[in-house]
């Protein structure tokens, strides 16, 4: 219906994963998890720059006090947060998450995911993410944490062809 109007852009398959067992976080110890604030903005920015470029990142998101990171030596190498979190609606959902490549194969990532789970779990009750569907390393780590995909969807940018304007 879209391409009539539109041109449409793929981004690739995705999958929506919804944390299902949540018993599953007690068996990461996440006491190397640090919070991250407004305050760690320009370190924050520096990281994605670098790690994850192009990602969906604004700085109010760290206003949510939902941002998670691990240090080594100091530097920012891993961090966690959350897109979207209601508390009014107990639902939260996951995003931003990426490893230093250097660090990667080392736990960190599911270890500063589990520390945002474990953050959000007193006040809300559905956390899920989305991740692209040959992320097979991510998916690994979100399952191991008690994810599972739930559905899958095909992701687009659109832009309005020029005759419709």
């Amino acid at each position: 219906i879209l391409a009539e109007h539109y041109i449409l852009r793929p981004h690739g398959e995705h999958y929506k994963m919804a944390l299902t067992d949540k018993s599953r976080l007690s068996n990461f110890d996440t006491s190397e998890v640090t919070g991250l604030s407004i305050s760690n903005l320009s370190e924050v920015m520096s990281f994605f720059n670098k790690v994850y470029p192009g990602n969906y990142f604004e700085p109010r998101m760290l206003e949510t006090n939902k941002y998670y990171g691990i240090r080594d030596s100091g530097e920012l190498i891993s961090v966690a947060g959350v897109h979207v979190c209601s508390s009014r609606y107990r639902v939260a959902a996951l995003g931003n998450i990426a490893t230093y490549p250097k660090y990667r194969g080392r736990g960190y990532g599911t270890t500063v995911t589990a520390g945002v789970c474990k953050s959000l779990l007193p006040e809300i009750e559905h956390v899920g993410l989305n991740v692209k569907t040959d992320n097979k390393s991510a998916i690994k780590c979100y399952e191991k944490l008690g994810f599972e995909a739930i559905d899958s969807y095909g992701e687009f940018n659109a832009e309005l062809k020029l005759s419709n304007i």
